[in-house]
């Protein structure tokens, strides 16, 4: 917004995959070069892995790619698509020939990045469903093709590009795992629905190159708006990895002052529910410097009461005189208000 409005901004966030989406947003690039980069690495995943997603129609018995497939636990019980042959839509059991694919254990091109789970709050449903690792999340094409398609972006030579791309991919990522509950599509499409971790006993395994291709059209539909913005990106607005406890701000230098803090009581764990994220993207955890309010991590509301306070006091400490700070806050617990 500072960029939009020809001010200087800059921009401090704890979390590193916030920060690499905020330097991304101020480096925008041409459409043409983000689509024909884009199309080039899906074009290439399906050369190696389309196969592994191709059933046939009911109605014309064309090959043509599915949409997803419906389990129940570790069961498939129906395979979506739509036939790029005769347009009809189907769902049906999945065949042999299906099976055949499912049960397939491609060989992958690029590491998958792994790790063992931090079993924070938002992981607890995780470690009820005997979950230990980020890679038990996929099934394993899904985390073949994920991990093709994190590789190719990363050799993209063209940096701004690049890190378009990996933002896109980010916004694919959770649709190529387990945690996509199939609800016969009456909860508004395939997404990842609540503000933790989980395993559903119904959910969908869904094709992870025809959701990246969708995602890849809303970035360049997104790209078309900020090419049409009359701003210089880049000149003056930067975004920082840091602490907001110690700014590298000069004392009195601040006109204004928009912060979003971590809303104390509640569950929602910013930090953790990007951890699979900053994985993938290579980023190192950063939930010690954290201020929350997270019992599972030992952050009681004094942690998160003295945070607030430090961060406050660093903010009148750089803004100028008469200026203003606007904090965006909401809360259901009094306790958390007079913190």
């Amino acid at each position: 917004e500072a960029a939009i409005l020809a001010r200087r901004g800059v921009g401090v966030d704890n979390n590193p995959v916030a920060v690499e989406l905020g330097r991304t947003l101020l480096e925008p690039v041409s459409v043409r070069e983000f689509d024909r980069t884009a199309t080039a690495i899906v074009d290439a995943t399906l050369q190696e892995y389309g196969d592994l997603y191709e059933t046939r129609c009911r109605s014309c018995n064309t090959a043509t790619a599915l949409r997803s497939v419906g389990y129940e636990a570790a069961e498939p019980k129906e395979v979506r698509y739509r036939c790029g042959a005769c347009g009809s839509r189907g769902a049906a059991p999945p065949s042999e020939h299906d099976l055949v694919r499912m049960g397939r254990q491609p060989e992958f091109a690029y590491t998958a990045p792994d790790e063992d789970i931090y079993f924070g709050w938002e992981m607890q449903k995780l470690r009820r469903a005997g979950v230990t690792r980020w890679s038990e999340l996929f099934t394993h094409r899904n985390l073949a093709v994920a991990s093709f398609l994190i590789g190719r972006i990363n050799e993209t030579k063209n940096n701004a590009v690049r890190h378009w791309l990996r933002i896109t991919f980010t916004s694919a990522l959770a649709q190529f795992t387990k945690m996509i509950a199939d609800f016969s599509g009456r909860a508004g499409g395939p997404s990842w629905k609540l503000n933790c971790y989980w395993m559903p006993d119904k959910w969908q395994e869904l094709n992870p190159v025809h959701y990246f291709a969708n995602r890849i059209k809303k970035t360049c539909s997104a790209l078309r708006e900020l090419s049409a913005l009359p701003c210089k990106w880049g000149a003056d607005s930067r975004v920082e990895l840091g602490d907001s406890r110690d700014l590298n701000l000069e004392s009195d230098s601040v006109d204004y002052i928009f912060t979003d803090p971590p809303y104390g009581g509640e569950g929602i764990q910013y930090g953790e529910l990007s951890m699979l994220w900053g994985l993938w993207l290579g980023h190192a955890h950063r939930l010690d410097s954290e201020i929350a309010f997270n019992p599972y991590r030992s952050f009681d509301q004094t942690h998160y009461e003295r945070g607030l306070s430090a961060v406050f006091g660093e903010a009148a400490r750089v803004l100028k005189p008469g200026k203003w700070m606007t904090v965006a806050f909401a809360n259901k617990d009094p306790d958390v208000w007079d913190a």
